[in-house]
């Protein structure tokens, strides 16, 4: 169930549901005033207690910080400077938390906000410290809320603006996120420095008196409340005299009448509940529509991963794993995919026609909350190529043993026998099949000694997504790994060693990671550079960990251990690698597929979407390959069946990929700052609206009105006027495209019969 707003009795039932201690508020005041009395900063309320308060006659509920951990970090004064120093961000950085989380509330002042967490430890920081900003501008002050103070929260109304406490997104489904105190500590420390401590004293109110407006800022904070007026269904003569009697009341200067006539006028063409409506807020941009980590899109809903297109031998696998772990077949059938694709390596590639071939190398992300079998639905999925890896490893180490005996007894001889004998030959560096090292110079050492190609898996993924901002040698570094999942050259320039060539590179990346980690480390360099598009992201739908007496057959394991290492006995030319022709059918199949895909391309609007379909193609091409020589290692071409499944395969992968698009909203990531603020301007605009928007001089924001509309942006309405903002792309129109977009799972092709060969699971290739 979600948080309730609509009313305070249901927001207190369900806070205290969730181990919160409340209060019905009266104004800014608890009412009544005996929870220090009752010594409710100390101790769990009853249940009947909470009943009884006079929630029918009251305005709003309060939670009491300390109880059940819940603690609070209230910021106020955000405008301006403090919008672009992004003091909310780094405490969610810090903390490790998305810029979606749901516990962020923004102040019925319209200039704060109140983050909620919880952490154990009431002795851990004084109950409420007051600290300044660290750098200047950013904020008015911060306050931690550690303990024994009751803070407002939705759907409370200030007693002074009228205006409703509102979480920035969507209402939370649980209570807030758990830390511990070296956490915020570090958060704390990213974006203020102590002023003052109380005496430990239990606060009276959780209202601070609301702050002048300066000029600069008076039409975006009018703007802001006449919104939020029309969305309560006022109408402009209703909402004219409060919006007035705000600015006399707040502004330093207040604005003419005109003006303040202009501002309700223009809000007052909107319906109430018009999704076009949305109050420019000082502080964050508005939140997007995004859904919590994990939880499905409201508009694009997960579509079940087609098992039915894999090798008959992981079908069977997937569905037995995936009903002993009691998790969605997705979470083990992804990572087999990975295995397959390194299994296949540089042994074979596919002929679209004769400029344009593919080889096996796939980038799969699994991104799941902890605590889904993330892990053991990923070892599961790549069991074969682990054993493969300690078997290489044992049988290396044998080698070793014998090379040191035979060079102990040849060193015992004389010197004389010593000169009609060759000295022992030292074993080479032991086959590798899987690597977790994703340094490029590590990487390519690896590959030069194992030409057939690698698979990178590794359980959490996060270290290498985010390891391109960390050092000047980043961006090069992620060019390298383009390179490599296009499969052209990528060298390594050592001093000491010299230059390592890989002319054929073949690496397939498999791995997990949390979603919340994922939508932190994925910047804007990362979509820039196409480095996003190549990865195929999924994320399952949880299902309730639980016991099941399900089991995983030694037939089903040593099936799937066989078709594994059926592709790594598959040798490579020394000097070619042998491709797969099309067959006939295979072609057209291909040709229709690419037709589609291009035709939804162009429905698109440029982004990071737009780009990801891109790069779909190649994986349609791909996965045909391996599932052609999953059935079939003695294959010359791709069959027609082997394209339609390596196609809807590709479809699902778009889908899924639009999906999480939506729901993460990764656009967001790539956007321009003059982009970011025009989603803040109201629909018709002019250049004080710009002016307060970008918190620029007037001669800047003719300069940002001139740019938007060289950019498509806006259009010049004409002299006094204004600028009206250009249609941009909704999350309907996208939800629609992709929706028509879907994959169609109605018939899908089986597989090949199975492979009869006689393959040994205790046969290890090469």
């Amino acid at each position: 169930m979600r948080y309730p707003t609509d009313s305070p009795r249901k927001a207190g039932a369900w806070l205290y549901d969730k181990g919160a201690n409340v209060l019905s508020l009266d104004g800014k005041n608890p009412s009544p005033l005996t929870w220090k009395k009752n010594g409710w900063q100390d101790n769990r309320q009853d249940v009947e207690v909470v009943k009884k308060m006079p929630w029918d006659r009251r305005d709003g509920v309060g939670v009491i910080s300390g109880i059940g951990g819940w603690r609070c970090i209230d910021l106020d004064g955000i405008e301006g400077e403090g919008v672009k120093f992004g003091a909310v961000e780094k405490i969610l950085d810090a903390f490790s938390f998305p810029h979606t989380y749901p516990w962020i509330i923004e102040s019925g002042s319209g200039e704060g906000y109140h983050i909620w967490f919880r952490c154990e430890g009431d002795e851990a920081f004084d109950p409420r410290t007051d600290y300044d900003p660290k750098r200047e501008g950013a904020f008015d002050h911060l306050e931690l809320r550690w303990a024994n103070h009751q803070t407002a929260v939705p759907p409370t109304v200030h007693p002074v603006t009228g205006m409703e406490y509102e979480f920035r997104k969507k209402h939370p489904e649980r209570k807030p996120w758990e830390v511990n105190a070296d956490e915020v500590q570090a958060a704390l420390d990213a974006v203020a420095k102590p002023s003052r401590s109380s005496d430990g004293q239990p606060g009276e109110s959780s209202f601070d008196a609301p702050e002048t407006i300066p000029k600069g800022k008076r039409n975006n904070k009018l703007t802001s409340f006449a919104g939020y007026l029309r969305q309560k269904g006022l109408t402009g003569d209703e909402m004219l005299p409060m919006v007035e009697h705000f600015n006399q009341s707040r502004c330093s200067d207040p604005l003419s009448p005109d003006e303040v006539a202009d501002i309700v006028g223009s809000v007052s063409r909107y319906e109430p509940e018009d999704p076009e409506l949305k109050p420019v807020r000082s502080g964050l941009s508005e939140p997007s529509e995004l859904s919590e980590p994990n939880e499905p899109s409201e508009s694009l809903e997960w579509k079940p991963f087609p098992t039915e297109v894999l090798p008959s031998e992981a079908q069977e696998y997937v569905r037995a794993h995936s009903k002993a772990k009691n998790v969605d077949e997705a979470m083990v059938a992804a990572p087999s995919l990975g295995a397959l694709a390194g299994a296949v390596g540089n042994s074979r590639e596919i002929e679209l026609k004769r400029s344009w071939t593919e080889h096996s190398t796939l980038w799969i992300l699994v991104a799941a909350p902890s605590g889904k079998l993330k892990t053991q639905s990923f070892q599961a999925g790549i069991a074969p190529v682990n054993d493969l890896e300690v078997e290489a490893k044992r049988e290396h180490e044998k080698k070793v043993a014998a090379y040191e005996e035979q060079m102990e007894r040849y060193k015992s001889l004389s010197q004389e026998e010593r000169a009609e004998k060759e000295p022992p030959e030292e074993p080479n560096d032991r086959r590798r099949y899987r690597v977790s090292n994703t340094t490029i110079e590590a990487l390519i050492d690896r590959h030069s000694d194992n030409p057939r190609g690698l698979l990178l898996a590794r359980d959490e993924l996060a270290g290498w997504i985010g390891s391109f901002d960390q050092y000047t040698q980043a961006e090069s570094d992620l060019q390298s790994w383009i390179e490599m999942y296009e499969g052209r050259l990528v060298q390594s320039d050592r001093k000491t060693s010299g230059t390592t060539d890989i002319e054929n590179p073949n690496v397939t990346v498999v791995g997990t990671t949390q979603p919340h980690v994922l939508q932190n480390k994925l910047t804007d360099l990362h979509f820039h550079s196409g480095f996003e598009a190549r990865m195929m992201i999924l994320s399952p739908p949880g299902k309730e960990r639980r016991f099941t007496t399900h089991d995983v057959t030694k037939e089903v394991d040593a099936a799937y251990t066989r078709l594994i290492r059926r592709l790594y006995r598959m040798r490579s030319a020394e000097d070619e690698t042998p491709s797969l022709s099309l067959s006939d059918g295979a072609e057209k199949v291909f040709a229709d597929f690419y037709n589609r895909n291009a035709k939804i391309q162009e429905q698109l609007p440029d982004g990071p979407l737009r780009s990801k379909l891109s790069k779909i193609e190649a994986v349609a091409a791909r996965t045909a390959l391996i599932l052609q020589l999953a059935d079939d290692p003695k294959a010359k071409e791709v069959s027609k069946n082997a394209m339609v499944r390596g196609t809807l395969l590709a479809e699902w992968f778009r889908h899924e990929s639009a999906r999480l698009h939506n729901a993460y909203n990764f656009r967001e990531n790539t956007l321009t700052r003059d982009e970011r603020c025009a989603q803040q301007l109201p629909d018709v605009f002019n250049w004080r609206d710009v002016k307060d928007v970008w918190d620029i001089g007037r001669r800047g924001a003719m300069k940002a009105c001139n740019r938007l509309v060289e950019k498509g942006l806006a259009t010049d309405q004409g002299k006094g006027k204004g600028y009206k903002l250009a249609t941009k792309a909704k999350v309907s129109d996208f939800t629609s495209v992709m929706k028509g977009a879907a994959p169609n799972l109605s018939d899908v092709p089986g597989p090949m019969p199975k492979h009869t060969g006689d393959s040994s699971p205790d046969e290890v290739p090469f």
